[in-house]
């Protein structure tokens, strides 16, 4: 896995290269000097830039030092930003930043000991959520290590990411081991067949609102415990398709319960 930072010092020493051998090789074979009697005039932004650049090879030093400068001021250091990337604002989501200095004990040798004692200690107190410790580095956001499984049956793709995926998470010098697997989804759909609907007095609004609630739940109260809010979420316990087809929908006009399978049929899209 090359890093966002090693990407760039290699573009930029093969542009240097290139800039150096490459391009004033193929312009003395394809291009030919005017005679001075036949050249334009030098404009005066052209005029400028070679000043620039003649005052920067008689001082090298100097030129060396503003470039530092301006690196540090331009953001040439690792940012907070580029290494948890941004979030919108949510209730659930928090991002923490703060500075260690190692310095003052000798428990931990480097940063990567101390964020390693971090996130094993998050993930043993930590109940109801979760917690992802990052050192901040010049890279893009997400893991420092990708390892891409292909193939021909996803079957095997999936046992092959799940055993490597279990290896790296047993192993004590790996952090911050994720899984992004897909699994496959069947996706079924309800039509309502208006006749059988009416019959039993049903809308579509009513089987939409309750096959929804039932599938999804609503926060029906909230509890409250040390000074922490908890939402209590309402639905049913459905495991399977035929638990969706025998869900009782009540109407709205009249009252009485009907199975959702007597007013319409589900097919797999």
């Amino acid at each position: 896995m090359v890093s966002l930072m090693q990407v760039v010092i290699i573009a930029l020493v093969v542009s240097y290269a290139v800039a150096m051998f490459v391009t004033p090789a193929l312009g003395s074979i394809f291009f030919k000097a005017l005679p001075k009697h036949k050249r334009k005039p030098k404009n005066r932004m052209r005029h400028f830039f070679e000043n620039i650049l003649r005052g920067v090879l008689k001082r090298r030093a100097l030129s060396f030092v503003l470039i530092i400068l301006i690196l540090i001021g331009t953001g040439g250091f690792p940012k907070f930003y580029l290494t948890v990337g941004v979030r919108p604002p949510s209730d659930d989501y928090a991002q923490l930043l703060f500075d260690v200095d190692l310095t003052k004990g000798d428990r931990f040798i480097d940063r990567e000991d101390f964020a390693y004692y971090l996130q094993t200690k998050l993930d043993e107190k930590l109940i109801g959520g979760s917690a992802t410790v990052n050192l901040i580095e010049i890279n893009q956001p997400g893991p420092a290590i990708d390892i891409k499984i292909s193939g021909l049956y996803r079957e095997d793709v999936n046992r092959v990411a799940g055993e490597v995926y279990n290896y790296l998470i047993a192993e004590n010098t790996t952090l911050n081991v994720n899984n992004d697997q897909t699994e496959l989804v069947y996706q079924y759909k309800i039509e309502v067949d208006d006749d059988m609907a009416s019959n039993f007095v049903l809308t579509k609004y009513d089987i939409q609102y309750q096959s929804n609630l039932a599938l999804k739940g609503m926060v029906a109260t909230v509890f409250q415990k040390e000074g922490n809010t908890y939402n209590v979420i309402l639905k049913n316990n459905i495991k399977s398709v035929s638990d969706v087809v025998n869900l009782e929908i009540k109407s709205s006009f009249t009252g009485e319960k009907v199975p959702l399978n007597q007013a319409s049929f589900e097919h797999e899209p």
